[in-house]
């Protein structure tokens, strides 16, 4: 090896020990990851390891509100028609709604709830939408004997084109959702909303009021197709506590993280 070839090979060893020198071991587990994140140890951080360390308690806010209340959720068997009626007792009451139990009882409250047309034949046709480009498509009320089957007569959701049909609730909303998630302490949920009856109004028609399209797997107004159709709604309850952590203390468990805080639990 001449000269010039000895100082380019001890140039590159010098280079390849600076670099090693320089260069820090990335942490091994998620509590160094959190205790180291504040000074030289700066990276991004997915949301996936944002929940890994919250789950094993690593970060979290101080404190968290807990709402021991039962969900709704969508289940291919909803509740029974005595949990909606707990759940909504307040808003069944103040509007004189009555939870439907059969078939029938399901159709007569499309037909006072839900934006249509009567017939001449004393059937009723509900409005209905197979996406918000297409016109009404108007299902007889007689064609249903659940909710549900609106999406094999528009040829939408998992069996057909994909999407939701919409319909037309004649349910006002009152109070503002984000208003109503920092006060139940919810980020993304609007649960309860329908269940209070002062956060929302009833009308016997389009008159008057600005009446929405509303998807059949809306999150904000599924809970209001439960109260208004029960279990014919396709909408249930999970047995299940749901935590719910209010904006601003969320904020305080992604500081946690900047600042390389532990979470005491």
């Amino acid at each position: 090896m001449n000269r010039s070839s000895k100082k380019k090979l001890e140039k590159a060893k010098r280079r390849k020990a600076r670099l090693a020198k320089g260069r820090r071991a990335a942490p091994s587990s998620l509590k160094s990851r959190v205790a180291k994140a504040r000074g030289e140890y700066t990276r991004s951080i997915t949301l996936g390891e944002l929940s890994e360390m919250y789950d094993k308690g690593l970060i979290a806010p101080p404190e968290y509100k807990t709402m021991d209340k039962r969900v709704p959720a969508f289940w291919d068997k909803s509740g029974s028609t005595k949990e909606h009626e707990e759940y909504f007792a307040k808003s069944l009451e103040a509007y004189g709604i009555t939870i439907p139990s059969t078939i029938q009882e399901f159709r007569d409250n499309l037909r006072k709830y839900f934006g249509g047309v009567p017939t001449d034949d004393g059937d009723w046709l509900l409005d209905v939408r197979s996406d918000s480009t297409t016109g009404n498509k108007m299902v007889p009320i007689s064609k249903l004997e659940k909710l549900g089957d609106l999406y094999e007569l528009t040829g939408t959701g998992f069996g057909g084109a994909g999407g939701s049909p919409m319909i037309v609730p004649l349910c006002e909303p009152l109070k503002d959702t984000q208003e109503f998630r920092e006060e139940t302490g919810q980020i993304m949920g609007v649960w309860g909303y329908f269940a209070d009856p002062d956060n929302f109004t009833l009308h016997e028609n389009y008159d008057g009021w600005n009446p929405a399209w509303v998807e059949l797997d809306s999150k904000l107004w599924r809970e209001c197709l439960g109260l208004l159709l029960g279990e014919f709604s396709g909408y249930g309850f999970e047995d299940t506590r749901s935590d719910r952590v209010a904006p601003d203390q969320l904020n305080k468990m992604l500081r946690s993280i900047l600042e390389g805080k532990e979470a005491s639990v």
